[in-house]
């Protein structure tokens, strides 16, 4: 069920519906130096989940990255109690059920620092995604920042795509663009990203991006939508 990425990271991949299509939702387990497991994004947890994440250590922390991907934090909670819950500024109105939940920026300091790096998308309020760096991986950890949709045998697949403006290759969705209020400040947080050495991008819907010039298309993705301001490869 978890296919491993490299070294002390892991993924797992649930069907996920919006708008009537599946375009799939993964979590990313990171076993930290000290042996417990940070997740980010997590799917809703049955007993197969369970079992594989017991099997690689116990679950100290899990992420709601965004402020839209908190659904399945309650299950966290039920099934690992002693979890710390962390999410972002919008959440602590919509999830009043989990009153322990920890406030996530990139400010920290955070008990996964010598593990993880992130930064805060900032200038997108609404959305208010935070980004991770698995330093051991050199693995970049995305929720709704870039979409990389494919399959394009699957006519609704094919059709969300479209309709979103992120079909066929690593982009951005509009409803992200628009939400967007501050370019200057979100341009300061592209411009952290980018300093990182990335090797392999892992986003939450659709497929990874695991070889090639992984870099190289990070820096598109944002050039085309007016961020990065550096040629591929530079």
């Amino acid at each position: 069920m978890f296919q491993r990425i490299a070294n002390e990271i892991w993924v797992c991949r649930r069907p996920f519906k919006t708008l009537g299509v599946d375009i799939s939702g993964q979590m990313t387990i990171v076993r930290l130096k000290d042996g417990r497991l940070w997740l980010h994004s997590p799917v809703e947890l049955d007993d197969e989940i369970c079992a594989e994440l017991d099997l690689l250590g116990p679950v100290a922390y899990a992420i709601a990255p965004n402020s839209f991907h908190h659904l399945f934090l309650g299950t966290v909670f039920e099934r690992y109690p002693k979890a710390v819950l962390y999410g972002t500024r919008n959440l602590f109105e919509k999830r009043r059920d989990l009153p322990s939940l920890q406030f996530l920026d990139d400010l920290g300091p955070f008990p996964w620092g010598e593990d993880i790096r992130q930064v805060r998308m900032r200038g997108n309020s609404i959305m208010d995604e935070v980004v991770f760096y698995h330093k051991l991986s050199r693995t970049l950890i995305l929720t709704d920042l870039f979409f990389n949709i494919h399959h394009h045998d699957h006519w609704p697949l094919k059709l969300f795509g479209k309709l979103m403006g992120s079909s066929g290759q690593l982009s951005s969705s509009r409803l992200f663009r628009l939400m967007i209020r501050d370019k200057k400040k979100f341009q300061q947080s592209v411009t952290t990203v980018l300093r990182w050495e990335i090797d392999q991008i892992l986003v939450t819907h659709n497929e990874n991006l695991l070889e090639g010039d992984v870099k190289g298309q990070l820096i598109e993705a944002f050039n085309s939508i007016g961020f990065a301001r550096h040629r591929r490869g530079g």
